[in-house]
């Protein structure tokens, strides 16, 4: 016999699952016997059996929700778990098995206790999101982070709300003000200690981890472990290292994080029946959109995603229903929210801008026909997902020529894209809601940025990923979920761990490249060997090292990868002046400006040299191309002015030297140099 003690009794309906084995075998889900109508039953069970308490699953049948349910665990297995279980309802009656008369309820600490094991995945998940990227609070400002953020005057100088809401990102077409007031805000509180900016993306990678176990919970809950899995992976993938150990995917962060809670807050919204908390809901819906919308533009793409949503986890998914929701006031509020952060932008940017021509060095699809533009679209599409699942090799940089456009419409990662699509299509139009959702997720979620419907300034980056990636952690979830019907259970887990392991051990290699400016550029020029504007950065990061030699080599790689490229043209000119060989030097600035004959830096440095070699006459020519482009450069000023002393023009030479000490008032030499100039000189004997 066993005491009463031992005994708990936990309250199921009409249906239940018994993990102990009742009538000999093992998960059989026993009924009422036919009584539809009948109390509540309660499953009696010993207090210290994990197979008895922890596993047990009560539903409604014909519901695809599992109940909310009381979970015991103690430590210890029952020895004699078969024999000891039984069921009977709260009246005696219906009894299967050991009469289970003595029983005793859950006490509020058994139930405190039951609480506390349900946090523990989410806590297992939050540790696993933070755990890849521990390494990256030793990384520093690389990259683009030093010209958003350290070159920024909205972050560099003091709060200044108004700055951050008027004016916008560099390069000029981009408006993220929350974006920017997060960094304005970690420099206020912790200067710029790069590991805080660090730990604020790791912090909020881990949130939308979570959001994403969340949301896969409400679309799958009879498949949790998918749900689970897929949030793993999502928190573990390589491929969002760029959106979170680069600072400036901090913009993709926030649009997901507030993009995910749009979706729960509207749901609970719409199931709920009591009016006030209906309304703070749809409140803080509404709230969220607004807020991912002003950390990046391509979160508008949450208003459709939030559609289908609603119409997966309500169960109207049709056309029947899809009609039936757009008639619905609620998206009035959606569609004010964007119009108001949309004219926000107009104001700062301009409505539908792009800020100037995009270079097609970065994209090279904003300079090809449309019919070329899509079909390469579609071929980097695939690459997006065939690194999903292979993140063998990543990169920071995939400019031209690293990527060229299809030569005709018959190229196989584009009909490989186009097969998937229509796969998809397939599955949205003969599957439930929840997998039909799952299936179109990354559709929509990659549309704005995708170069599909236009031209954006990158061809691509592992960051754009960061959103749609999570249906293709659903995607991999399912299909290895789908695995237990040919494998052992042991076998599936020990696979999905692998997988997990792999991914983070992966991740945690892939944050070393974000260091520092040096590591990040030469990984990028190994793992994009052909991207002209890689080998170009790398050979900057030589040059600021003092390795010139090695930095004229790099330079002439991405000369030869784009010979179009002025910067390139300068970068050469620039170490071959350091290195000594001056007509070298000369002619590639006279190859920058004959790309760009407005490049001040490189009508500068010819005046310098011209300068120095005594061709006053060039110099002059020079110091006067370069200040018609820029006429508030100090050192042009400074170059024209010795010109013109040295050409027995002394009272001009020294007015401009007098202009370009204003411009540069903290250059001491030249402050020297002109106050020699007006001392009295003394007379020779």
């Amino acid at each position: 016999m066993v005491p009463t003690a031992n005994w708990v009794t936990v309250c199921c309906w009409r249906t239940y699952r018994n993990p102990c084995g009742l009538n000999g075998k093992n998960g059989t889900t026993v009924r009422s016997r036919g009584l539809r109508n009948a109390a509540p039953w309660s499953f009696a069970a010993p207090r210290n059996c994990v197979p008895c308490l922890l596993n047990l699953r009560p539903r409604l049948p014909g519901s695809n929700r599992s109940l909310r349910y009381e979970r015991l665990w103690k430590s210890g297995f029952c020895a004699t778990c078969l024999p000891k279980c039984s069921m009977t309802n709260h009246a005696g009656q219906g009894s299967i098995g050991r009469p289970s008369g003595r029983t005793v309820e859950l006490g509020s600490q058994a139930r405190a206790f039951a609480r506390s094991i349900r946090l523990l995945p989410w806590l297992g998940l939050g540790i696993a999101s933070v755990l890849p990227y521990v390494n990256a609070l030793h990384a520093g400002f690389v990259f683009d982070d030093w010209i958003q953020i350290r070159g920024n005057p909205a972050v560099t100088s003091e709060l200044d709300w108004f700055k951050i809401l008027a004016v916008p990102l560099f390069p000029g077409n981009l408006y993220r003000p929350l974006t920017v007031a997060t960094f304005a805000l970690d420099r206020a509180w912790f200067g710029w200690e790069a590991w805080w900016f660090h730990a604020v993306n790791i912090a909020l990678h881990a949130g939308v981890s979570l959001l994403v176990a969340a949301i896969g919970l409400r679309l799958f809950p009879r498949s949790p472990a998918t749900a689970w899995l897929a949030a793993a992976i999502f928190a573990v993938h390589p491929q969002h290292t760029e959106a979170v150990t680069g600072l400036v995917g901090r913009a993709e962060l926030l649009a997901t994080l507030f993009g995910l809670a749009t979706l729960l807050c509207l749901e609970r919204g719409r199931g709920s029946s009591i009016p006030w908390r209906m309304r703070g809901w749809m409140a803080l819906a509404l709230t969220s959109f607004t807020l991912a919308l002003l950390a990046k533009e391509s979160a508008l793409t949450v208003l459709p995603l939030a559609l289908l949503y609603v119409l997966a986890v309500s169960g109207t998914w049709s056309l029947t229903g899809l009609g039936q929701e757009l008639f619905r006031l609620d998206w009035l509020a959606f569609l004010a929210c964007a119009a108001a952060v949309l004219v926000l932008r107009g104001l700062a940017v301009g409505f539908l801008g792009i800020g100037g021509e995009i270079d097609p060095v970065d994209n090279i699809l904003a300079s090809v026909p449309v019919w070329q533009r899509v079909a390469t679209a579609l071929a980097v599409q695939w690459e997006y997902f065939s690194q999903f699942c292979f993140p063998l090799v990543l990169s920071a940089d995939y400019s031209y020529p690293q990527i060229v456009p299809v030569a005709h419409a018959f190229h196989p990662a584009t009909w490989a894209t186009v097969a998937l699509i229509v796969g998809v299509g397939w599955v949205a139009w003969r599957a439930e809601g929840p997998v039909a959702f799952a299936a179109l997720f990354p559709l929509v979620a990659f549309s704005l940025t995708s170069n599909l419907l236009f031209p954006i300034g990158t061809v691509r980056g592992d960051r754009l990923a960061y959103f749609p990636s999570i249906a293709w952690c659903w995607w991999l979830a399912g299909a290895l979920c789908l695995t237990r019907r040919w494998l052992p259970t042991p076998v599936m887990g020990a696979l999905a761990v692998s997988l997990l392991v792999a991914y983070g051990l992966r991740t945690y290699e892939r944050n070393a490249d974000w260091t520092d400016q040096a590591t990040l550029f030469t990984r990028t020029a190994q793992d994009s060997p052909y991207s002209s504007k890689a080998h170009k950065n790398y050979a900057v990061a030589l040059r600021d090292a003092g390795r010139f030699d090695e930095a004229r080599l790099a330079y002439q790689r991405a000369w030869e990868l784009y010979p179009r490229d002025e910067g390139i043209a300068f970068g050469l000119g620039e170490v071959c002046d350091r290195l000594g060989r001056s007509s070298e030097a000369e002619l590639w600035y006279r190859k920058a400006l004959a790309i760009d004959p407005k490049h001040v830096g490189s009508w500068n440095n010819l005046c310098r040299l011209y300068v120095l070699q005594g061709r006053w006459a060039e110099a002059e020519q020079a110091c006067r191309a370069g200040l018609r482009q820029n006429a508030a450069h100090a050192n042009l000023w400074k170059g024209l002015g010795l010109t013109w002393l040295n050409r027995g023009n002394a009272d001009a030479g020294r007015e401009a030297l007098l202009i370009a000490l204003r411009l540069a008032p903290k250059d001491e030499s030249l402050r020297g140099y002109i106050e020699s100039l007006a001392a009295p000189k003394e007379d020779e004997p």
